[in-house]
């Protein structure tokens, strides 16, 4: 048909001269079988050969992620459960985690190694805690993939409450670590005792709480233990969670050797693995840079750093790298708040930009759609305002023209003027887990235990 035309270079792309053909992203439709021809050419000489070929089905579709107990203390044992998911490429796989927020990106922290077949349901000892501004809610996510990686994502909000003692809470957390035979689970044992700490970040001049610097000097010693005893498989995911753990760590005051190795062998196995992209991996890379910016005295030197690991003090001492001014001056900060690429950036700049233009309407009786039933998450929110404080908003995005790979990007709807956002008449999305101080999202979790979520475009 004139839709294949392989002259329209908006779908195909071919050259006379090159036996190669790029067929776009989202030009054929799934569960189709297509068949591809080839001549050859010469004096006197064709040649002719055929390839058949059929595309995967629709992603996961019709299915809900659901938490049992909704609600309670982080401590809480919950069961999460993916019923009814549907699609054409069986079996399913289905990976459950939560969402979190380090130095401004989002990340998804999973709760297990390896993708869940069969039986959709997993049990969690315990939930990190909820932001505290958010009624301490936490958001839970489950990936849904075919066997062929197609994938839906669903998001559930829950609460998860502080325990009441902090130290001891923490330490239970370090012993689940060490004794825990799946490494990626560990991960989440310490995650979780950075959260109970709740720890601001350090800002120049402040002195941090010697207590959580205590805590997380012993959190950052049980992770290497791990990485010498099992480590966790060097993933996207595994060291994106561990890039926002130790980031958490530094900023909240562990500015030492310490937390310069871990940083260090962190960037290390990552570049190994060649994790490090701005289109695949924006969010990796954006916090890695937050925790060097974290550790340095300031924005433009590496030369009197707050913390040195041994390799790194070596190197300037011999006045390499970094021995002056102008032989290593980076700002760290650039690819999370500046012009680099954050997740805001190279995903979701678009996004800011509708919410910018929305304020020119103003408000609408209907901001966004409403929720599926018993659930407080919507998956389209393209206006700055919203209509529920403490609903959150999950938006995917796969437009190629907001970003060369899918993401996503959490909001919450929260009773404050967003001045990024240009919304001044509350209550307005903001892109974070949180709320600012000046307000809370009085979250609507308290009496549903369950939630319905499909993907949304």
């Amino acid at each position: 048909s004139e839709f294949y035309g392989l002259n329209n270079r908006s779908r195909f792309f071919t050259k006379i001269d090159v036996p190669d053909m790029k067929i776009e992203a989202d030009v054929l439709d799934p569960g189709q079988t297509y068949q591809i021809e080839l001549r050859t050419l010469a004096p006197g000489v064709e040649g002719i050969s055929t390839l058949d070929f059929q595309t995967a089905g629709l992603p996961p579709s019709a299915g809900s992620l659901e938490c049992i107990p909704r609600n309670g203390s982080f401590e809480t044992a919950r069961v999460l459960s993916a019923p009814n998911w549907v699609a054409d490429d069986l079996p399913l796989s289905y990976t459950f985690g939560y969402l979190d927020e380090v130095a401004g990106v989002q990340i998804q922290v999973p709760f297990h190694s390896e993708p869940i077949t069969g039986m959709p349901q997993f049990r969690i000892e315990e939930v990190p805690l909820g932001i505290s501004s958010a009624d301490w809610s936490i958001p839970l996510y489950v990936r849904v993939s075919t066997i062929f990686g197609a994938f839906t994502e669903a998001v559930l909000q829950v609460q998860s409450r502080p325990p009441p003692d902090i130290r001891a809470a923490v330490d239970k957390r370090l012993d689940l670590a060490k004794n825990n035979p799946d490494p990626v689970a560990a991960l989440g044992n310490l995650n979780t005792a950075v959260s109970i700490v709740d720890a601001p970040e350090i800002g120049p001049g402040d002195v941090p709480d010697p207590e959580t610097v205590e805590i997380f000097e012993d959190v950052l010693e049980t992770m290497a233990i791990i990485d010498d005893t099992n480590p966790a498989p060097v993933t996207a995911s595994t060291a994106q969670a561990k890039a926002g753990l130790i980031t958490t760590i530094i900023s909240g005051g562990v500015k030492n050797e310490l937390g310069m190795d871990a940083l260090e062998n962190l960037v290390i196995s990552s570049a190994q693995a060649n994790l490090f992209s701005p289109y695949d991996n924006p969010a990796l890379m954006a916090t890695c840079f937050a925790g060097i910016g974290a550790i340095l005295p300031d924005e433009t030197s590496v030369t009197r750093p707050g913390g040195q690991s041994m390799s790194m003090k070596t190197a300037l001492d011999r006045g390499g790298s970094g021995a002056s001014d102008e032989g290593m001056a980076f700002s760290a900060s650039w690819l999370v708040d500046g012009q680099g690429a954050s997740l805001n950036s190279i995903g979701g700049m678009d996004i800011a930009a509708r919410h910018i233009w929305s304020t020119l309407g103003g408000r609408e009786e209907r901001n966004h759609p409403a929720p599926d039933p018993d659930s407080n998450v919507v998956y389209i929110c393209n206006s700055a305002y919203c209509d529920q404080p403490g609903l959150g908003c999950y938006r995917r995005i796969s437009d190629p023209s907001e970003g060369n790979s899918p993401r996503a990007q959490f909001f919450m709807c929260c009773d404050a003027p967003n001045p990024k956002s240009l919304c001044n008449s509350p209550p307005c999305w903001f892109a974070s887990r949180k709320c600012p101080d000046s307000a809370r999202a009085s979250s609507p979790t308290a009496a549903r235990p369950t939630a319905t979520a499909a993907q949304r475009r």
